[in-house]
């Protein structure tokens, strides 16, 4: 018995490693999805104004739980002027500009050849209505003239998964992460149009997935022994 429980750890072992060698797993961390960019757009939506890199603290974001769950809010410009808000800043007065506020991880280079899958879970949704949030993986050329993008719209408490099949192609940038669009908003009204939390999906340990596997491939073994 104990010569077939080595081999079938053995044979788990050999298969973990080559699923791993084609797939990937990432979730919340504040180790990796750690880059800030805005882009601002009219009140329409679509024309375009500027885009920037910005820190996370001015994408309204923050960490906390050892960087393992994220809250994201509306954002929210200090500058009163009316190309910023419709009256000026004032509390009360709307938003002139909608902000595309991304949060994201960039690996360049490597995973490739990989299916990658981005999770994670949802624990609340508080946000005013005109605010959409999204969890995405973007696939961008080198010179970031094209992408390709699957994501995911959060709108609920609850967990959420997407995949995307990398390509070989080392000079293209991966990305994953999330994207809050909305309106700006002066003052305590950006506090006023709520947030979203989204934690970490814990992952199970290699040994525990080999604990299983052995006692399921023992069980069937010895079921075909009597």
């Amino acid at each position: 018995m104990k010569k077939i429980i080595v081999a079938l750890v053995a044979g788990l072992i050999a298969v973990c490693s080559n699923y791993t060698a084609q797939a990937a797993t990432v979730t919340v961390s504040g180790g990796d999805i750690n880059n800030g960019y805005m882009n601002v757009f009219d009140l329409d939506g679509t024309t375009f104004q500027f885009g920037s890199p910005w820190g996370i603290a001015d994408l309204r974001a923050g960490y906390s739980n050892g960087g393992s769950t994220v809250t994201l809010k509306a954002n929210n410009i200090g500058d009163p002027a009316g190309y910023w808000y419709i009256g000026g800043g004032a509390l009360g007065n709307p938003g002139n500009k909608i902000m595309e506020a991304n949060l994201y991880a960039e690996n360049t280079g490597g995973m490739l050849n990989q299916t990658i899958t981005f999770k994670g879970i949802v624990d609340s949704y508080t946000l005013a209505s005109g605010y959409t949030v999204k969890a995405f993986i973007k696939d961008f050329a080198a010179d970031f003239s094209s992408s390709s993008v699957v994501s995911s719209v959060l709108n609920s408490a609850g967990t959420f998964e997407i995949s995307y099949n990398n390509g070989g192609n080392a000079a293209r940038h991966l990305q994953w992460g999330f994207q809050m669009s909305g309106p700006n908003a002066w003052g305590t009204d950006a506090d006023a149009k709520g947030s979203v939390v989204i934690s970490a999906v814990p992952e199970p340990s290699v040994a525990s997935l080999l604990g299983f596997g052995v006692a399921g491939l023992i069980a069937t073994r010895l079921r075909r022994r009597s």
